[in-house]
């Protein structure tokens, strides 16, 4: 068993509302599964968290949106929850 986790290198190609935050879709191949997984940039910090993928690895499944939710979205979204309780 590979000790490796899964990495894969994506651009942001365009960005839509999604639930009223921002989901940036990327143009890599995001597994469905991977929902809530951590986006990291080039410096390896915490940039977002993955919402939407792709059933499988096979290259002829196109997704139209696979992407994430920036951190602050997420973080702003459980400090609103934490403050309404």
């Amino acid at each position: 068993m590979d000790s490796q986790p899964y990495r894969e290198e994506c651009k942001i190609v365009s960005a839509r509302t999604y639930l009223g935050s921002t989901l940036y879709v990327v143009n890599g191949k995001i597994i469905h599964g991977a929902s809530g997984g951590v986006v990291l940039n080039s410096q390896y910090e915490a940039v977002g968290v993955i919402k939407a993928g792709a059933q499988t690895f096979d290259d002829e499944e196109t997704v139209l949106e696979t992407g994430f939710i920036s951190i602050f979205d997420v973080l702003d979204n459980c400090k609103a929850q934490y403050e309404d309780a």
